[in-house]
């Protein structure tokens, strides 16, 4: 039963794809735009959906893929009846929904481009010092520094913190300015990039770029910052800030950032040992005596060869993973120039782990240039099921890349979810974590391809990381249909995803119970202390480093992303120097201590939940 359940999910995908397609030919018909309107809805603004209206995206999730598996039973397993009516059903769904007034569609659309007459109205206040910048107050401020450029190249922050959307965007590196709003979208980063639009962001530049980057920077130059600027920022002079730039210069001088390729070289021999003996124990079992190996069949049972081979697979994903992790961050093998496509870390991810690459770079650099900001940290944006800070209930997020402006809505569904959320984080990480991610990467991968807004370089990445899963699914259902029971294929699942499941756990830990920064505080207290603040160290043994893949040196890497793993532990002595020089708080406990710091943080925010609630 559960291996149809696993079946169901992947051709949930399919007639997601089908469904998407039928939106999109609704939405051509006058007649019928209004309907391809709404099932559009649901599909791009899927996160706002579940944070405003979560009992009715529940409702209708579940009956789509109830729908799908039923489907999939009762024809025996037919693609061409199972994919029209699992999409049929969920069309139909999401109408009935509409129609008996569950919620209105969140119609998400690009912000608009500014106007002649929004310019116009705009100029009257183009004096104006705040730094909350609207469209039409950048393309007013846009329009005077054109003039202005013809006379001055000083700029003030007032000024610069005007151009801070998508269609007008400027930042400022180690005090110079930089225009990037026509480059913006072929950042490789992602659109982590505009949230840093009218601010300074040299530091999270340094981390996140090889050095000779910044010789590309000089095309983008329109000024410089004027000498008293720094009083309205955080202080690019402290001594804190000064000691993490000197380390990173030394470690660049030093070849720190070079790549041992012999110790990668025995990473990948450790993922593909488990992985290749996983699948070797299924099929040598599968032959049965005519195998070589035919011992195996006799010493072993069915039942137990499934639950081994699917320890084996989850272990060999956790090592894949790490080192994809290495890759992605350009940590084993250089970035290409300009940043195009990372094809070990597509090989990596896709066709082996089994989820989009693309995704994963967006969310990660999301992640470690504003790490655990409430409700901007896409890799911690857990609201509803989980809230690992008050702030996120309080801070009132713009409108950005991430799409959920305003305050995150409060309901009874989301104060019960909150509620047990102690004792939910465990058993959710381990069990459906893995399943999360196929399902968000296929989701982000499809409308990576289908949006207008999409650059060639995206569509790419999207075909790839589409063409990439699917080859996943071809070799994993292959090895799975080997058992002739569903039982065993059943084990076999469940093994293997429970396994890989602690690296979920592993990734959390690294953050949760820590501090959470706003923008605003996460400016003020710089680079350094925001990455100390929101990061925790693992204790481990030296023969523990292989399972826990470098994670145990979170501080190190958020510090800097692109150091190699195995240069980790050499520059730990040099942080934690710099650390109690400036009375810095280093964390860095055990495993299960971490874990019962993260449990306990749970807890304690639950029972303020309850307690509001009763209040």
């Amino acid at each position: 039963m559960i291996y149809q359940w696993l079946m169901a999910l992947v051709l949930s995908t399919l007639t997601g794809i089908a469904y998407i397609i039928a939106g999109k030919l609704f939405l051509s018909l006058p007649a019928t735009h209004f309907i391809g309107t709404v099932i559009l809805d649901r599909f791009k603004s899927t996160r706002l959906n579940w944070e405003q209206h979560t009992g009715r995206s529940t409702i209708e999730t579940s009956l789509w893929l109830l729908a799908t598996a039923m489907a999939w039973k009762w024809s025996n397993g037919s693609y061409f009846f199972t994919i029209p009516f699992g999409t049929s059903m969920g069309i139909i769904v999401v109408l009935l929904s509409t129609v008996f007034g569950w919620g209105k569609p969140i119609i998400w659309k690009q912000p608009p481009a500014p106007t002649s007459s929004v310019v116009a109205a705009a100029s009257t206040t183009a004096s104006t010092t705040s730094a909350s910048t609207t469209t039409a107050g950048a393309a007013t401020n846009q329009k005077q520094t054109k003039v202005r450029g013809r006379r001055t190249t000083t700029y003030e922050w007032p000024e610069v913190q005007l151009h801070s959307s998508r269609h007008d965007c400027w930042i400022v590196i180690h005090g110079i300015v930089y225009d990037i709003t026509k480059w913006g979208p072929k950042h490789p980063g992602g659109s982590i990039i505009y949230k840093y639009g009218g601010k300074d962001c040299s530091d999270q530049f340094e981390a996140f770029h090889r050095p000779h980057v910044k010789t590309r920077l000089s095309a983008y130059k329109i000024g410089v910052m004027s000498k008293d600027a720094n009083a309205h920022t955080v202080d690019q002079t402290s001594d804190v800030t000064l000691a993490y730039r000197n380390l990173r210069d030394t470690l660049w001088k030093e070849g720190h950032f070079n790549a041992n390729p012999t110790y990668f070289y025995w990473k990948h021999v450790v993922w593909v040992s488990f992985i290749v003996a996983s699948i070797a124990l299924v099929v040598v079992h599968h032959h049965g005596s005519s195998s070589a190996f035919s011992f195996v069949t006799t010493s072993l049972s069915t039942g137990q060869v499934s639950i081994i081979a699917g320890c084996a697979l989850g272990l060999g994903w956790q090592q894949v993973a790490f080192v994809a992790h290495d890759a992605a961050h350009n940590g084993i093998i250089p970035a290409t120039k300009g940043g195009g496509l990372n094809w070990l870390g597509w090989f990596l991810g896709s066709p082996i782990f089994g989820i989009s690459s693309a995704l994963w770079t967006e969310e990660h650099n999301a992640h470690h240039a504003v790490t655990l900001r409430p409700r901007e940290d896409p890799q911690f944006n857990y609201l509803p099921l989980w809230m690992i800070s008050e702030k996120e209930l309080s801070v009132k997020v713009p409108q950005g890349w991430s799409g959920e402006a305003g305050q995150f809505p409060m309901n009874g569904v989301v104060r019960f979810l909150i509620s047990i959320q102690h004792w939910t984080f465990l058993p959710l990480c381990m069990l459906i974590g893995r399943f999360n991610f196929y399902l968000i990467s296929w989701i982000y991968a499809l409308k990576l391809l289908l949006s207008p807004s999409s650059t060639t370089l995206d569509r790419c990445r999207s075909v790839l990381d589409l063409l990439g899963m699917s080859m996943y699914w071809l070799w994993f259902v292959s090895v799975t249909s080997m058992f002739q029971a569903t039982s065993h294929r059943a084990i076999f699942v469940l093994a293997s995803h429970w396994t890989v499941g602690i690296l979920h756990v592993q990734l959390l830990l690294s953050h949760l119970a820590t501090t959470t920064f706003t923008a605003e505080e996460e400016e003020k207290a710089g680079f350094f202390q925001f990455q100390l603040g929101t990061s925790r160290n693992i204790d481990v043994y030296a023969y523990e480093h292989w399972f826990h893949g470098g994670l145990e040196y979170q501080i190190e890497h958020h510090l800097f992303p692109q150091l190699p793993r195995h240069q980790l532990a050499v520059v730990q002595p040099m942080v934690i120097e710099i650390c109690q020089k400036h009375n810095i708080q280093y964390r860095s406990v055990g495993f299960m201590a971490a874990l019962q710091e993260c449990l306990s943080d749970f807890k304690r925010l639950a029972t303020d939940i309850i307690t509001l609630e009763m209040g």
